[in-house]
């Protein structure tokens, strides 16, 4: 069941709640972005429940608590949110192989493929087999092919990793701005599925979109609907001294 929405100004709507639960049938987004929930790796000790990203969920023991939702459904939610005419971004790390598995389901689910773009953290991930600073993002397309806003636009994406938020795995809110106006003119709605912290509807924000998030997590929920509510009175503010 959807619990609370949160609708600070005309455009911009947060709800608290399973997207899974959601009847999507009024949303026809031109562009979906989105960390989605995914197991990232074996082992470790973390406590608390991570959700609109990496959902490597563990016990005080260690042991792993298994991620409640596949690739299958993610690209699920995407496709019956995203319009019959949309561009999408969805971001998956290359532990236990989650790139490779996102962009199969959204192959099956008859989503196409564009390009790879790959956000360079700058601090790197310990592993064995070489350290992990880069987190892939998959751009994918329904309809007919739309070139970029900016097309002189590299691969590898520099944008310091910081923490604005909260949330285990916050996303740069200049990543989610970046991404937004590569695929979106001002005006257009933007939808995130699993919105964590809010990074992509703050982004939404400011550079003048339409926005739809949903997070499962209220103390998520809660911190994004605070950050929106923050841009807003900053870009409100911004306006009147420009004036």
């Amino acid at each position: 069941m959807i619990g609370t929405v949160y609708k600070p100004i005309q455009g911009i709507t947060l709800v608290c709640g399973d997207v899974r639960n959601f009847d999507a049938v009024d949303i026809q987004a031109p562009a979906v972005i989105t960390d989605p929930p995914y197991k990232l790796t074996q082992g470790g000790k973390r406590k608390g429940h991570f959700s609109g990203g990496k959902m490597a969920n563990y016990d005080n023991n260690g042991r792993p608590v298994t991620c409640d939702i596949t690739w299958t459904e993610v690209m699920r939610v995407v496709d019956t949110l995203a319009a019959k005419q949309s561009d999408i971004f969805v971001m998956a790390s290359a532990a236990n192989e989650n790139v490779f598995k996102a962009h199969a389901a959204a192959k099956a689910q008859g989503l196409r493929y564009h390009n790879n773009f790959q956000w360079d953290k700058g601090t790197p991930t310990r592993n064995r087999w070489g350290m992990r600073h880069l987190e892939d993002i998959l751009y994918l397309y329904k309809g007919k092919a739309v070139k970029l806003r900016n097309c002189g636009q590299k691969q590898l994406i520099d944008i310091p990793r910081c923490k604005e938020s909260q949330h285990p795995t916050p996303k740069p809110v200049d990543l989610m701005r970046l991404l937004i106006t590569l695929v979106t003119s001002p005006g257009d709605l933007v939808v995130d599925p699993f919105m964590g912290g809010g990074s992509c509807a703050v982004a939404a924000v400011l550079e003048g979109r339409d926005f739809m998030g949903f997070e499962l997590e209220p103390e998520h929920f809660d911190e994004a609907c605070e950050r929106v509510q923050a841009a807003i009175i900053d870009m409100a503010f911004k306006q009147r001294v420009a004036v």
